[in-house]
């Protein structure tokens, strides 16, 4: 009996997936017991080959190829694919430990939660600025396993939720989500809202012991792609934010307001940028960017919220005067 279905969505990413796929082959847990599904979502390098030639090998593992672009399709692909009691989503450019399959076992027969996961942390293969801290690149979910409540969120590469659960979910929102190489996020988070509003009966669990690690490719070692990362990252949280609380149009804040709270956070951001790192704890933060990184950016993310938020409302407000 399969337990586990292992959803690989992978999009040109072929040096990365092998080196998941190695240690996939690696499981403690017996084969018969997990299979591998890897998702091409129309990749043009050499993925498909590489993919195609570890399920020749390996029994229980299968190519499926999805040609609609998009995370979210091919993460909703992979759930309709998949044969076990849970669905189990990792990202492409991650490795897992050989006993992540075999801990998730316990935690399923002695729990059986309807979602759970745990950490990752980073690794690297290319060299790592001094200032840059291993807790920029991770995901804690606590020292000790527990039940997680309506705030914590388990992440979208270490994510198990038992098949059940994700056909009566619908799967993820493909509003949300990466589409190729376009930087979008929140669709595990979305989902999770969901769970917590509508079926709070299902246990969703964070467990340390499951944990893995998480490609830090030199690009995202440079401040823009932070900055980039949290504006999208508050962009993704308004569009969260109305579909957790079903707002209409008349429900939302005035454009006036929305412009002034805009501008605001536009504000705050450059004096955080400026001033405030000028005149900051240079003990905490030696370099600027460690304070740009972990103060400054917040507004960055608050901004991208706020924008969003002011782009939701200006359309309204035309398309009703349309």
């Amino acid at each position: 009996m399969i337990i586990f279905s292992i959803v690989v969505c992978t999009y040109n990413r072929a040096s990365q997936l092998k080196t998941l796929l190695n240690t996939l082959v690696e499981q403690k847990l017996p084969i018969d017991l997990y299979e591998v599904l890897i998702v091409d979502n129309h990749s043009t390098d050499e993925t498909s080959d590489i993919a195609k030639g570890y399920c020749t090998i390996h029994k229980n593992w299968r190519y499926i190829f999805e040609g609609k672009q998009g995370l979210s399709n091919a993460r909703n692909r992979g759930w309709q694919e998949a044969g076990g009691e849970y669905v189990v989503y990792t990202d492409d450019d991650c490795k897992v430990p050989p006993e992540w399959l075999l801990n998730a076992k316990i935690i399923a027969e002695e729990i059986s939660p309807g979602m759970f996961g745990g950490p990752y942390y980073p690794f690297y293969q290319s060299p790592k600025p001094g200032w840059i801290k291993d807790i920029y690149f991770s995901k804690s979910i606590g020292d000790s396993a527990h039940v997680l409540h309506a705030g914590e969120y388990l992440s979208g590469g270490n994510f198990f939720i038992k098949k059940r659960l994700i056909e009566k979910i619908g799967g993820f929102s493909t509003e949300l989500g990466m589409v190729g190489a376009v930087l979008r996020i929140g669709e595990e988070t979305a989902l999770q809202n969901w769970v917590h509003k509508n079926l709070p009966e299902e246990v969703i669990f964070g467990d340390p012991s499951i944990y893995v690690y998480h490609l830090v490719p030199e690009y995202k070692m440079h401040l823009s792609y932070r900055a980039k990362r949290f504006f999208i990252q508050g962009v993704d949280r308004n569009k969260i934010s109305l579909r957790k609380h079903n707002q209409s149009a008349s429900e939302l804040p005035s454009l006036i307001y929305s412009s002034m709270l805009l501008f605001l956070y536009f504000i705050r951001f450059l004096i955080s940028l400026t001033i405030q790192t000028m005149f900051r704890d240079r003990k905490k933060y030696p370099n600027f960017r460690n304070y740009w990184f972990e103060r400054s950016f917040i507004f960055f993310e608050r901004l991208g919220q706020s924008w969003s938020q002011w782009s939701t409302i200006f359309k309204r407000r035309n398309y009703q005067n349309d």
